[in-house]
């Protein structure tokens, strides 16, 4: 039996390539969610990026490269009644599998911005695990595509890319949430909106 061995980068080209029994992923941040939806739940994809290009299009342009990325599903899931998918509310009713996105308060995209080549301040990532609350803060593993790791306990930790497995610590904060990578690391305030993809089922097409 020939088996394959995987390996990841982070790069904005979102592409799969085969070479040599090596498997090389080249995902952004959302690239690697939409693989993994579009493998998983195609059928919620397509409906993603349908509602993009057309419902929601007049409102929050769609991005560059034509792949939802963290400002379209916030639009779509905050917006529209999408038989595929469910919104979130709490952070207490969040299960593996949940796709967290994260902007910053009050964004708004502006037309025509190619964000794959400037930081905005945007993630999406999928829920691996869900830990145990710490007084106000609840605790999760996530696993995403990153060009940095996030914290010293991130399994890119110290100087790998692309996919992997990280904690990330959200609080609620009046009407945001405050985003840690370490429990004693920096505070971000951000909003979160929370998509779980119906029926729910394990999202990981990639091994990180």
């Amino acid at each position: 039996m020939i088996t394959k061995r995987s390996q990841s980068t982070y790069s904005s080209k979102n592409i799969k390539i085969e070479e040599d029994r090596v498997l090389s992923y080249q995902f952004n941040c959302y690239g690697f969610v939409n693989h993994c939806i579009e493998v998983c739940h195609p059928e919620a994809y397509e409906q993603l990026v349908w509602a993009m290009n057309h419902v929601l299009v007049k409102a929050i342009p769609p991005s560059s490269d034509g792949q939802p990325c963290p400002f379209n599903y916030t639009s779509a899931l905050t917006h529209l009644p999408l038989s595929e998918w469910q919104t979130v509310e709490a952070l207490s009713d969040i299960i593996p599998g949940d796709i967290l996105v994260y902007l910053p308060p009050n964004f708004h995209p502006p037309k025509d911005a190619d964000f794959s080549k400037k930081s905005t301040g945007t993630h999406i990532m999928i829920v691996d695990q869900v830990l145990e609350k710490i007084g106000d803060t609840y605790q999760f593993i996530i696993i995403d595509s990153t060009r940095i790791p996030h914290s010293k306990q991130d399994t890119r930790y110290p100087k790998g890319s692309g996919i992997g497995r990280s904690p990330v610590f959200l609080t609620p904060h009046e009407n945001i949430v405050l985003l840690q990578w370490s429990l004693k690391g920096k505070k971000h305030e951000k909003a979160i909106t929370i998509g779980r993809v119906l029926p729910s089922k394990p999202l990981f097409s990639i091994q990180a």
